[in-house]
This record gives structure tokens, sequence and C-alpha cells, in this order.
């Protein structure tokens, strides 16, 4: 197939500007793979039908697809996986959908996804640019919880930690309701900046230490935990006790010691893990300080540094291959194995001509959806020529009638100018 070097520059910038978002996705996304997808379904008035599946990793990014030109679209999106799916904004054209406030804009405040899925109605008309942003878990997320004070990272076994906080009863007479639901507790006992490995925000950890006559009360208001796990999640209190360590579990869907929820708080604008658990002062010795740890997990974890190796991502590209006109342009990163959904050439016109679907640069056709490989793909434009329509048989005869008479016409001038001039 030959191209010519005008329209090969042009493809040059097409493919500069669809490998932005990779260049700026950051080392998280290029190390992920791929955990299941969001299968995107569009109402026709009858039903809802399929228009595009986008997968998508344990590390949120953004990724579009094109679904038409439609007037009050309503979509339907839901996930096809086995891990825990979330949706953080969804926008066609830019603009949110009626009464979806956690998927008006890129916040963390996110919208967990199931298989039946969420429907969205957006009022207007739209040229179809449909702009997804969210993440989807592995079945098991795995990860260390985090550990204040931090030097007991990826310590498991309680008695083995290294380093305590001191708390001195009496120090902070207050209590909580220990319900799980937020209250303003002041200034913070520890605080700690977290950066998860798991796909959660980075944020900060801020622990409350009170107490009153009966009871040791502790808070934790978890910003980097934006996910609900479903009794995953967990604050844990370590209380040093001489050669030993009490450990006091409250998961996000019991009430062992007291209560955890997603709460919004003062700390951050999106939704968040929060916890508050009490502890009997006299299952703890009577002692006048205590020394006391924490951990915190919600599926939101860390892990020991290592080397991983990098799954990489792949571009497809459309060529008009002598056509002109709008050239589609994915700007989604596929990994090897992915299901890509060809997009229409509705927008390409060669004269002559007319679009006949898509093929590689060896002239194979390809059909929807294409399986992607590990390499980028350029699919180019397969056009089939305008067929001449012949001469029916009628007008066959009637040229050959003009003919006849033009022939009789000419041989009576000619007889009419011999004998008028002999």
């Amino acid at each position: 197939m030959r191209v010519n070097r005008t329209f090969s520059k042009v493809m040059v910038i097409l493919v500069v500007a669809a490998m932005l978002p990779a260049l700026f996705a950051g080392e998280a996304l290029a190390a992920e793979s791929s955990n299941g997808c969001f299968i995107v379904e569009l109402w026709d008035g009858s039903g809802y039908k399929q228009v595009a599946d986008i997968s998508f990793g344990q590390f949120q990014k953004e990724s579009g697809v094109f679904i038409g030109i439609a007037e009050n679209p309503k979509i339907r999106i839901r996930k096809e996986a086995e891990g825990l799916a979330f949706l953080d904004s969804v926008l066609l054209d830019g603009a949110a959908a009626s009464g979806s406030d956690k998927l008006k804009k890129t916040d963390f405040d996110v919208l967990e996804i199931t298989n039946e899925g969420v429907e969205l109605l957006f009022a207007g008309s739209f040229g179809g640019n449909l702009s997804l942003t969210g993440r989807i878990e592995p079945k098991d997320v795995g990860g260390y919880p985090f550990m204040l004070p931090t030097v007991n990272l990826f310590i498991e076994d309680p008695a083995e930690l290294k380093e305590f906080f001191t708390y001195e009863i009496g120090s902070n007479i207050g209590s909580v309701t220990a319900d799980g639901q937020y209250e303003d507790l002041g200034e913070p006992f520890e605080t700690e900046y977290l950066k998860p490995d798991t796909g959660h925000p980075d944020g900060y950890a801020y622990i409350y230490v009170f107490n009153d006559n009966e009871y040791l009360y502790a808070a934790a208001d978890f910003t980097s935990d934006n996910t609900y796990d479903y009794g995953d999640d967990f604050f844990k209190v370590f209380v040093k006790q001489g050669d030993a360590v009490k450990e006091f579990k409250q998961t996000s869907s019991g009430h062992e010691y007291g209560a955890g929820a997603m709460q919004y708080t003062d700390k951050v604008e999106y939704e968040h893990m929060y916890y508050e658990v009490r502890i009997p002062l006299d299952s703890l010795g009577g002692r006048d300080e205590l020394q006391l740890a924490f951990s915190l997990y919600g599926t939101s974890a860390t892990n020991p540094p290592e080397d991983e190796p990098e799954i990489k991502t792949y571009s497809v590209f459309y060529h008009p291959n002598g056509g002109s006109g709008t050239v589609p342009l994915d700007m989604n990163k596929y990994y090897p194995g992915d299901k890509v959904t060809l997009l229409p050439g509705d927008g390409l016109v060669k004269p002559g001509y007319t679009f006949a679907g898509w093929a590689l640069q060896d002239d194979t056709g390809v059909s929807s959806p294409y399986t992607m490989g590990s390499r980028d793909v350029t699919f180019f434009a397969v056009w089939s020529a305008v067929p001449k329509i012949p001469k029916t048989d009628d007008e066959a005869e009637a040229a050959g009638f003009v003919m006849l008479i033009l022939g009789i016409a000419l041989l009576a001038g000619l007889w009419i100018r011999k004998h008028k001039f002999s």
C-alpha cells in the first residue's frame, strides 16, 4: 500500500497524540495487567446494546471510546471481572450524567460498579465521545497492612513489633461513640502519610486516642482507603504488656470493638474508611502508660520494594489508505489479548469508491472484535470501487435507432448535393 508523504506527517502527529496519555500515566500503570473490563451498553429504544468493552487494571486510569452520535442517550455500564470494580468519573463529550454526583469529576470519590451495572442518562445532543476513569482490582488484592510506627512495616507477628507510641492515661480525657460515624475529634495523636501500592490514593492516616474511667478509645481516619471491601478492611490497635502484645481488631463490616464505615470527613473531599473502637481499661492491666501501635488495611496496602516485570501496553491506529475525511482515533492502551472494538469509517470518503472495512498492511481483512497482540497495530481502510452502470437493452436500441437516422440524413444530404450541381 502506498502512502503519500503529507499523510505520513499527519499520522506521525496522530501517533504522538495517542501516546501522550501513556507518557504521563505513571510507572504504576505501565507495570499492571488487565483485571477485567467495563461493558458499555447503549439503550436503543427496546433494550441495551453493547457498544464497547474497555479493559482496566488495578491502577486508576482514564480511557475513552466512541459510542456514536446520540440524542438524550441512556447508557449502562457494568463490570466483567472477578475483583471489585470502581469508577471515578463518566463523561460524555465532557458532560456528566444527570444525578451522578460521584461520577461528575475525577476526584477519588468512586462508585462501585457491579455485574448488574449502573444506568446513566445524559440530557442533550452528543457527539459520542465517552470517557471513563476508574480501576478494577484483582480477585486477591494482597499486600501488607500499613503499620504505625512505620518501622513495623511487613512484620506479621505482633510479638515481633519493634516500636510503640507511648500514651499516658489521663493525658487526653474524652470518648467516642464507637459507632463508625465521623465526629470532630480535635488534634490527632499521630499522623502518617501513606503511599499505597494497590491503586488507592496517597493520603494521610490520622490516629486519635482518648480515655475516660472505663475505656481506651481509638479512632482512625484512613484517607488512603477510598473503597469498601466487605470485611477485608480493618483497623488494629496493639497494646504491649511486658513481653506480650495484645491485638484488638475492628473490621469494616463487624462490631468487634466498635465500628468502621465509609465516611466523608473534613480531611478530604472523597468518601473513605473511618473507624472507632473502645477497649476496656481493665483488660489492659491498669497501667499509667500504654505502649501502642496501629495497623490499617483496606485493600489499600503496601508491598516490599522489588523489581517487577513490566507488562507493556500497545496502541491502535487507523489509516485512510488513499481516502480523506475524519480518520478514527483510538486513544486507548491495550494489553496483549485485549479485545479491540473496531471504530467505524463513516467519516472517510474516496471518490468512486465506498468504504468496505479495515485490513492489516498485508491486506488481511480484520473484523470486530480484534484480538490485540504484543505490538502496535495499524488498520488500513479497504475501498471498493463503485461499478459503472452498463447500458440496458432499451438504451442500446435507442442509440442504434439514432445512429440509423443520422446515417440516412447524411446519405440524403450527399444525394441532394450531387444532383443540385450536376
